[in-house]
């Protein structure tokens, strides 16, 4: 996650609502103060679930757009982020997290943003490429810790890579990047071969160092699951734009590619000019260069703005179409270098390429289409919040939610799902203090790991080694944090879901064929819009989101121009519910308000807005009696279902906050300090299974209590403000 200021504005076509919730009176609601002590027996606890140790079953390959490992294993990955200089934690922290990871079902950790010296990371402060051995041989404990308890980690090591006093004799404009650059390879890394050797040689000093734990280098032990070449950035996006304004050695660079690729195509400047237009050159303002192909000086001006608003241009469209197509060269040429040299090393794993956005349309799709070529397709979403890194007094806060919108926000990330490779979401989150973040979290479960089929889920983010004490993380309260009840506290029910595949993927309902004729000369068959306001993102068109509420929505790159059908899902929804193909998720969107229900074999649940009434279901009925929250039925084992399991999992929430949080009109008046307080859940549940059980009320660290529930022919009744939890335990005799 990048520290950067991001505003979370919305966009015309995305109906988002923001929803205040009054405050109310918290004088009966409870402390959530669990001790997060992963080595005490739990009734919630995943530990047998996850394939221990990681890397047992080979490494992580993909069929088509399914995950496997090498012994042909099947896996869905449940994962969260561990970020900056958090990545080397020191022992004891590591070993505790790791075995906290592992009790909430999370069996893939991102390492992310590895490089830079200090606080952003592991690396010194002599050359971007060289790691302090402190630092690593802290990441070595407790890589080896997560793979002794099943938990497998990902590499995405490189953003904002900053460059030192050693770099200088191997980058030919050193002083360029360190002034006029930020002392950062952003943008240049696409066009140049210095940076990108500097890139290289910076991911293979780590991944080629040897694990003292393992004995093993990270490219050779398969519990590293995937190696991510660049994390938010690619050359379609705004970034590149102004480094080749500042850099005028990369942008020499960078002119004498495009001008040797155009001659490849246009063998002359006329031959050029009568393609693209009298007064195409020089047509950029931005750049003051006086070019031509004889001189190698025509620039490679591109970004998402002009993509979107300049190709019908009379001077400057059809030469974007060619700087398209030249970009999309230059970006998979790198991604190939460098995954060429991670091969070497022996990494046989899983490469992502990288994970960001590039505007709309064309630009969009070229990004995609590249992103295809090198293997998994990586994705970020955010959604809430104050629209800063971290929280204050005094700040704005977007309390929105999906509940009431289906295929919106977080869930819309899925129309970039790509037909044949797997989908992951590396950074997601609902930030507080959004009231709603556990329902939303459940949709991104149910409708996106399980409806949607997607393969991975990185949670943002887990720096701590248990739940953390309040909503916010450190000293200056910062608001991507996942530790907390909205997000582990409902791991025990959403990990066993996503994990035993409790929701069935559906079958494709909207597709959209895209060739690379299409892109390249501005014929897409179809239109979409991608909003993005820096990390927060919405995609909307002609398939419409409410689609993601349905079946599997996908892009399809062929390799022959097609036509588009628009889709429809009329038979699927019934006045103010969205029933899945499948039919097993229901989503309710009445006027005020929203909800969703799920009906699966192992996980039977309602969410959100529920009304206070008996929702049934195969194997249970629940009525919640609180106007928000969530109840989950789960069978607890990972081969159970809930008609045959000997144990359930209740998992319930409302509304929580901090002590003494303050949000009036859409503004922060006090943010509060811990604890967290949690609304007391009071709701009836029915078990079709009349066997005799005996129902346990659980502590907040998932540990059975000396406290039981009446239950009369399977009917029993919860109040937390009395047992002051998040957790049963339904036991049959």
């Amino acid at each position: 996650m990048s520290v950067r200021i991001f505003l979370l504005l919305l966009s015309a076509f995305t109906v988002l609502t923001a929803m205040e919730r009054p405050q109310q009176d918290t004088s009966d609601w409870f402390a959530f103060t669990p001790h997060s002590d992963a080595t005490q027996e739990s009734a919630v606890a995943m530990n047998e679930w996850l394939h221990k140790p990681a890397g047992q079953h080979g490494f992580l390959q993909y069929n088509k757009d399914k995950l496997e490992f090498e012994d042909g294993t099947p896996i869905t990955f449940w994962g969260t982020n561990v970020e900056y200089m958090k990545t080397g934690p020191k022992h004891e922290e590591g070993k505790k997290a790791a075995a906290f990871f592992a009790k909430y079902g999370v069996n893939i950790v991102r390492l992310h943003k590895m490089t830079n010296p200090g606080w952003e990371g592991l690396g010194s402060r002599s050359s971007a490429s060289v790691y302090d051995p402190a630092a690593i041989e802290r990441l070595d404990y407790f890589t080896n810790e997560m793979k002794k308890n099943g938990v497998y980690f990902g590499f995405s090591p490189i953003w904002d890579l900053k460059i030192f006093p050693e770099d200088k004799k191997k980058l030919i404009a050193y002083d360029e990047l360190k002034g006029p650059g930020n002392g950062n390879t952003q943008g240049a890394v696409w066009f140049a071969d210095d940076v990108q050797d500097l890139h290289i040689e910076t991911m293979l000093n780590l991944i080629t160092h040897k694990n003292k734990y393992t004995g093993k280098t990270y490219a050779k032990d398969p519990a590293l699951a995937y190696i991510e070449i660049q994390n938010e950035e690619d050359i379609f996006f705004y970034t590149t734009l102004p480094k080749l304004q500042k850099l005028p050695t990369y942008r020499k660079i960078a002119a004498k590619k495009f001008s040797a690729w155009l001659k490849k195509k246009y063998k002359s400047q006329d031959a050029l000019l009568k393609a693209w237009g009298a007064g195409s050159l020089n047509a950029f303002p931005e750049f003051r260069d006086q070019e031509s192909l004889a001189a190698d000086s025509i620039v490679p001006a591109l970004n998402p703005w002009f993509l979107e608003n300049r190709l019908n241009h009379p001077q400057q469209g059809k030469r974007l179409l060619d700087t398209l197509a030249f970009c999309y060269d230059m970006q998979n040429a790198f991604y190939s270098k460098m995954t060429k040299a991670i091969r070497k090393a022996g990494f046989k794993g899983c490469i992502v390429s990288g994970n960001w956005q590039a505007g709309n349309g064309v630009g969009h799709y070229a990004n995609l289409m590249s992103d295809r070529e090198h293997g998994i397709i990586d994705r970020h979403n955010y959604m809430g919040g104050t629209g800063k890194y971290n929280i204050q007094n005094g700040f704005n806060v977007n309390t929105i939610t999906m509940l009431n919108n289906p295929g919106s926000a977080l869930l819309s990330t899925g129309s970039q799902q790509v037909a044949d490779r797997p989908f992951m979401l590396s950074e997601w989150l609902s930030i507080q203090p959004n009231h709603w973040a556990a329902a939303d979290t459940t949709i991104i479960a149910a409708y996106g790991m399980g409806l949607q089929g997607w393969d991975v889920s990185f949670h943002f983010a887990s720096n701590h080694h248990g739940f953390t004490k309040g909503f916010y993380e450190g000293h200056n309260n910062k608001v991507f944090n996942n530790q907390t009840p909205m997000g582990f506290g409902i791991y025990p029910a959403l990990a066993r879901m996503v994990i035993r595949g409790d929701v069935t993927e559906a079958d494709i309902v909207a597709r959209r064929n895209v060739s690379a004729e299409q892109i390249f000369t501005h014929t897409l068959p179809f239109s979409d819009k991608v909003a993005q306001h820096g990390d927060v993102k919405s995609f909307a068109g002609d398939v419409d989101p409410r689609c993601l509420a349905v079946g599997r929505v996908v892009v399809d790159f062929t390799k022959k121009s097609e036509s588009f059908k628009k889709p429809s899902i009329n038979s699927h929804i019934n006045g103010n519910t969205i029933t899945s193909s499948t039919g097993e998720l229901a989503w309710h969107t009445p006027k005020s308000g929203g909800w969703i229900s799920i009906n699966t074999k192992g996980t039977q649940a309602v969410a959100g807005f529920v009304p206070n009434s008996k929702q049934e279901f195969d194997d249970c009925s629940i009525n919640l009696k609180n106007d928000y929250g969530l109840v989950f039925v789960s069978a607890a084992e990972s081969d159970k279902t809930i008609k045959k399991s000997k144990r359930l999992l209740i998992t319930v929430q409302a509304y929580c906050q901090q002590s003494g949080q303050q949000i009036r009109n859409g503004k922060v008046i006090q943010i509060g300090r811990p604890p967290i307080l949690m609304q007391p859940v009071q709701a009836d549940i029915s078990l079709k299974n009349k066997k005799t059980a005996t129902v346990y009320v659980l502590n907040q660290d998932g540990q059975r209590t000396d406290k039981t529930i009446a239950i009369n022919k399977g009917t029993f009744s919860i109040d937390t403000a009395n047992d002051k939890t998040l957790y049963y335990e339904v036991v049959y005799k």
